[in-house]
């Protein structure tokens, strides 16, 4: 057996050890039980995807307010300039500048 070192190993041995707690729980019926400790560990992955899923979905509205608020903000005066012809459209970079010699 290979020693396995990532991520998985506690999600691996958290359900493990929710199915052994909930097989272990005396009951009736020996197949019963292990039904129900399998269905304990399948609870718990589902909660663990669930999480994954919420997480994921913050970080992707955290990373687009960074991106928001790295974008630069124009001025109503640079605005008007470009409406009537004068200055340059935000979309034009210093290379273009540097290309055309402006």
């Amino acid at each position: 057996m290979c020693l396995n070192v990532g991520g998985a190993v506690l999600g691996v041995a958290l359900s493990t050890l929710v199915v052994d707690a909930v097989s272990s729980q005396p009951s009736g019926n020996d197949a019963r039980s292990q039904l129900d400790g399998y269905r304990a560990g399948y609870y718990l992955c589902l909660g663990f995807c669930g999480l994954a899923m919420v997480l994921s979905l913050i970080m992707i509205y955290i990373s687009q307010q960074q991106v928001n608020k790295s974008e630069p903000d124009h001025s109503e005066t640079e605005l008007r300039a470009m409406e009537k012809g004068e200055g340059k459209h935000p979309a034009q970079s210093n290379t273009v500048d540097s290309v055309n010699g402006t």
